[in-house]
């Protein structure tokens, strides 16, 4: 990651950016959202209008009804030609034949004003017109008792939003029609309710074209046929019959007994089908589908046809969406980024590195302390070097000096290069921690980016923030804490071994080795008589040893130093030698040559002890 420079910022982050983006994309999706239902919505209307006026064409009466009207509108133009075929011009010899023949004429004259009168010849079919009326009226029902599949039930916005707000600007067109089909499967589950509503209208409309009551054309034409019927078949099997001989003479008589057999083979048809469908039990009207999924499977089927995606709405998309979905996608990252600066930032790795900095220079400031107590015992013997190489025990005192002067040297030597070594070492850590948080602060953004993108614009604003941060806080927890975590456990593990080694090479091992001195030379100044410079000096080495003590005591080094009759403990004492000696059992130990030193519960550096066998 690269270095930011850091701006005072208000508290808390910042997300109306992305709350403006995902309303913009919430206005775009409503709009495109919007077409897509109305498709779905009016391929699915069609659709079930078909299927009711089908049902409606299963009606006992729809499929002769119609012709009623047609045999009986027949009829009508059959008066009109035997009408133009009665000429006066050709009256009949006998005056009683004469008197059957206008009697005859008068009624079909009568008949045919009398349909002229009633709408025998309206033109179209007005029982067909009746029909068309009432499935109009049944379909209007429909859509205002089930409205339709509204678009709120169909819940667009929810269904598109994933598949076009993750699309990439190159691949819209899968993801709008992976939209599309999103819906139309959704309004399959709605559409149980719908089939349930469509059961009852197919039922409400074969019952209104049954009901001869409310088809009153059909009705009408019906009884026209029965009452024509009835009229002419006196006339033909009575009347006519009278009028043999004049039969061959008059071409109307002729159309009379022709327009009747045609009429009566057409009527008693008509209604021998009208009696039979009054006559049936069991209502042909049912709804043609009897289960549920066969309706829903062909009405769905077609709704999911290619042709019938919207083009406007993918032109819309492919015009719109990659402005706004870049939008959106910048608006998130800022979010992350801000939220990164905010909790992470490199502050677990600097306090890490800190800690060891400081671990680091408590070690070189104890080292100094050390070396400046053995400088001031150095100093002392060298100013009274003239006085005290009169004394008894001078060799030692010399012995002792050069010693310390050596001790000195090697100390401030080894410090430095101790200091030197872990300094390199926390600055090659700094660079690797910021590679290291680079790669993990990225894959990090990205991952959480990735989850977010499509999630986000179904949540509510008020808790756009609160999903953004629970979100980084999972990832976070499971890979930067981890990464994180191991790589300071790296560091403090090779920091606490190179300071380990420096005490335990240098600082304690002086510390024995003046231990030592302790024990054996300078407890033989102290046989010297009292108040001479060798009892001085002796004096100055005991107060050195004892701030040497207090230093490593402040740094949290205590000493380890057996007794006389303490039992040998391999893990804090070293044997040098076993002797036996009177008074001491197996295993206690005799004399300590030099102190060992812990830390906490850490053994630095063994006692070395002559024990007992």
């Amino acid at each position: 990651m690269s270095k930011r420079q850091r701006k005072p910022r208000p508290s808390g982050t910042n997300v109306q950016p992305l709350r403006v983006a995902l309303a913009d994309l919430e206005r775009f999706g409503g709009a495109v959202s919007d077409k897509f239902a109305a498709r779905l919505i009016s391929g699915f209307g069609k659709s079930v209008s078909h299927k009711i006026v089908l049902s409606g064409s299963l009606a006992k009466l729809n499929g002769i009804d119609e012709r009623a009207y047609e045999v009986y509108s027949r009829l009508i133009e059959r008066y009109a030609v035997i009408l133009g075929l009665v000429r006066p011009d050709t009256p009949c010899t006998d005056d009683r034949a004469q008197g059957i023949f206008d009697g005859i004429a008068a009624v079909i004259s009568s008949r045919f004003k009398f349909a002229e009168e009633n709408g025998g010849f309206a033109g179209s079919n007005p029982v067909t017109a009746e029909k068309n009326r009432l499935v109009a009226c049944v379909l209007q029902g429909f859509y205002r008792e089930y409205k339709l599949v509204p678009k709120d039930a169909l819940n667009a916005r929810a269904h598109i939003q994933s598949a076009l707000y993750a699309a990439n600007a190159g691949d819209i067109e899968p993801g709008a029609r992976a939209a599309f089909a999103q819906l139309v499967q959704h309004a399959r589950a709605l559409s149980r309710p719908t089939y349930t509503v469509y059961c009852g209208k197919c039922r409400e409309l074969v019952a209104a074209l049954n009901d001869l009551n409310l088809r009153k054309s059909a009705s009408y034409y019906f009884r026209m046929i029965e009452t024509e019927r009835d009229i002419l078949e006196p006339i033909v099997k009575i009347q006519l019959g009278a009028l043999t001989s004049e039969a061959e003479e008059q071409p109307a008589l002729c159309a009379i007994r022709e327009c009747y057999q045609v009429f009566t083979q057409e009527a008693d048809k008509v209604l021998e089908a009208f009696r039979s469908a009054l006559n049936q039990d069991d209502c042909p009207g049912r709804p043609p589908f009897e289960s549920y999924d066969s309706y829903h499977a062909d009405i769905f089927a077609k709704l999911a046809e290619p042709d019938l995606f919207p083009a406007a709405a993918l032109e819309q998309i492919k015009a719109e969406l990659p402005a706004l979905h870049s939008a959106y996608r910048q608006s998130l990252s800022a979010v992350l980024l801000e939220i990164i600066d905010t909790k992470v930032s490199k502050a677990r790795l600097d306090h890490t590195l800190y800690e060891l900095r400081k671990s680091v220079t408590q070690s070189t400031i104890m080292a100094g302390e050390i070396a400046e107590v053995f400088r001031k015992t150095h100093e002392y013997a060298a100013n009274r070097k003239d006085e005290l190489d009169g004394q008894p025990g001078a060799e030692i005192i010399a012995g002792i000096n050069e010693t310390t002067a050596i001790k000195i040297m090697n100390i401030q030597d080894s410090k430095g290069e101790f200091y030197e070594e872990a300094m390199r070492k926390l600055v090659n850590y700094m660079a690797d921690g910021r590679e290291l948080l680079s790669s993990v602060f990225d894959a990090l953004r990205a991952e959480v980016e990735a989850a977010l993108l499509p999630v986000l614009p179904s949540v509510k604003p008020e808790n756009i923030l609160q999903t953004v941060e629970a979100a980084f806080e999972q990832a976070y927890e499971q890979s930067f804490t981890q990464r994180v975590g191991k790589t300071s456990a790296v560091w403090q593990s090779e920091i606490h071994k190179h300071i380990l080694t420096f005490k335990r090479e240098v600082l304690l091992y002086e510390m024995g080795t003046f231990d030592e001195i302790m024990n054996f030379s300078v407890s033989k100044l102290t046989t010297e008589p009292a108040n001479t410079p060798s009892q001085e000096y002796a004096a100055a080495l005991h107060n050195a040893h004892a701030e040497l003590l207090e230093i490593l005591g402040r740094n949290g080094i205590s000493r380890i130093q057996p007794q006389p009759h303490d039992s040998f403990d391999g893990k804090e004492h070293d044997v040098l030698m076993a002797e036996r000696t009177e008074g001491f059992a197996k295993g206690e130990i005799v004399k300590t040559f030099s102190s060992g030193y812990r830390e906490g519960d850490t053994v630095l550096v063994r006692a070395s002890v002559i024990a007992a066998k």
